[in-house]
C-alpha cells in the first residue's frame, strides 16, 4: 500500500493496484476522514473532562454525527442522509427484488458522486506485543457495507459527476490495555500491521488517528486492576466504482 497522507499523527494508506480512475475515490475517502477527526477534535475539546470519552468511544449512530458535519462541509451540503433505495440482486438474466432499504449517505462534490454505508467495530491492540486483534466480526460488516450498496437498483440514474464510487466504511476505536498503551508509534511496524488488518477485513484503503496533544485520557477497569485506553481510531475503505448499468 502506498501513501495517501502522512502526518504527525494521522496517515492513509492505499492498494498500489488501484488504478487512475479509483483514485479519486481514495483521495474522497482521505478527505472525509481528515474532515471527520477535525469535527471530533472540536467537540472533544468543547467537553467537559468527565463527558470527554464519548468522543471516541462512539458507535455507528454516533459518529455519523461527525460524518454528517463532515460531509456537509465537502460537499456544500450537497447529499442526504438514510436515502430510501430499492434493492435487488441479479439471478442469471433476470433481476431479483429484494425490497426498500436505506444508504447511510448519498453524497455529491463537483467530481465524485458517492454512496457510503457505515459500520462499526472494536480493534484491541496489545502493547507489549505492539499488534492488532482484528475480529472477524468486523470483517463480515465491512462485506455487508459493500453489499448494501451493491444491490442498489439503478444506480446510473444518481449519478450527474464523472466519478461514481460506493464506499463500505469501517470504524474501529482502538482500545488497549496497561500504561504501555498511550504510546503508540507512527512508524513501519504500525504500518504493516495495519496493512495485515485490511487484508483480513477486506479492506482496499485505510486511515489511521493516533489520539495525542492532550487528548488521551485511561479509564480505570471496573475491576480496580490497571487503566484502560483509547489510543486511536482506524478507518477502512472497500471502495468500488458504480457501474451505470442496472
Amino acid at each position: 500500500m502506498f501513501p495517501v497522507n502522512d502526518s504527525k499523527n494521522y496517515f492513509c494508506l492505499a492498494d498500489e493496484s488501484l488504478s487512475a480512475t479509483r483514485k479519486k475515490g481514495y483521495l474522497f475517502f482521505n478527505d472525509l476522514v481528515k474532515r471527520t477527526i477535525k469535527e471530533l477534535k472540536l467537540y472533544f475539546d468543547r467537553q467537559p473532562d468527565h463527558l470527554k470519552e464519548h468522543a471516541f468511544e462512539y458507535r455507528e449512530q454516533q459518529i455519523k454525527t461527525f460524518l454528517t458535519l463532515a460531509l456537509g462541509k465537502m460537499t456544500k451540503n450537497n447529499f442526504l442522509q438514510e436515502f430510501p433505495m430499492e434493492r435487488v440482486k441479479k439471478r442469471t438474466k433476470k433481476w431479483e427484488y429484494l425490497g426498500n432499504g436505506f444508504v447511510d449517505y448519498w453524497v455529491a462534490t463537483k467530481e465524485v458522486t458517492c454512496f457510503i454505508e457505515v459500520k462499526n467495530e472494536w480493534t484491541r491492540y496489545y502493547p507489549e506485543k505492539k499488534e492488532f486483534t482484528f475480529y472477524k466480526a468486523a470483517a463480515g460488516l465491512l462485506s455487508d457495507a459493500k453489499e448494501q450498496t451493491d444491490k442498489i437498483k439503478d444506480k446510473g440514474a444518481f449519478f450527474n459527476t464523472k466519478h461514481a464510487f460506493s464506499l463500505g466504511l469501517l470504524i474501529t476505536p482502538i482500545f488497549a490495555f496497561g500504561e504501555e498503551a498511550e504510546i503508540i508509534r507512527m512508524d513501519a511496524a504500525l504500518k504493516e500491521e495495519l496493512v495485515r488488518g485490511a487484508k483480513d477485513l477486506g479492506a482496499d484503503i485505510l486511515a489511521f488517528w493516533r489520539i495525542g496533544n492532550g487528548r488521551l485520557h485511561g479509564y480505570e477497569l471496573e475491576n480496580g486492576k490497571g487503566m484502560e485506553y483509547f489510543p486511536g481510531v482506524v478507518f477502512w475503505g472497500r471502495l468500488k466504482k458504480v457501474s451505470r448499468k442496472k
